[in-house]
């Protein structure tokens, strides 16, 4: 659910469009759904963020390590979405963003940054969904 509209086999392009923000007010209902499931429930914290960011990392290509890493082609927007939902849970629950350096996404994220940023100069454009 939190991956987007493009999870669900909807695409922009379909004549039935989702409405503007879809995918973003889905992703904060099931954040905001997880976080009382953790404020019920204490012990799942570090199981639901763990697995939210390991569904983030999913979402990568590594080539040659972490320094060079890229989003697989068409998952742009469920990516964005898990970025989302990864921002929210951690800004939320403080406690757990030791989970983030534990599943290896920092050097990752950058990795992705900095490849994005090294193509641009041969293809410019607006900023991606996943970095706005």
């Amino acid at each position: 659910i939190i991956k987007g509209g493009a999870a669900l086999g909807r695409k922009k392009s379909e004549t039935i469009p989702y409405a503007y923000g879809e995918p973003e007010i889905t992703t904060v209902v099931v954040c905001f759904f997880l976080l009382d499931c953790c404020e019920r429930y204490p012990e799942l914290r570090s199981v639901i963020v763990t697995e939210a960011l390991r569904r983030l990392k999913g979402g990568l290509w590594l080539e040659k390590g972490e320094k060079h890493s890229r989003i697989m082609d068409g998952e742009e927007e469920t990516f964005a979405a898990m970025c989302h939902a990864c921002v929210i849970l951690l800004r939320a629950l403080p406690r757990t963003r030791v989970l983030l350096l534990k599943e290896g996404l920092v050097g990752c994220l950058l990795g992705v940054v900095k490849t994005w940023s090294s193509g641009r100069a041969k293809s410019p454009g607006d900023l991606p969904t996943w970095l706005s």
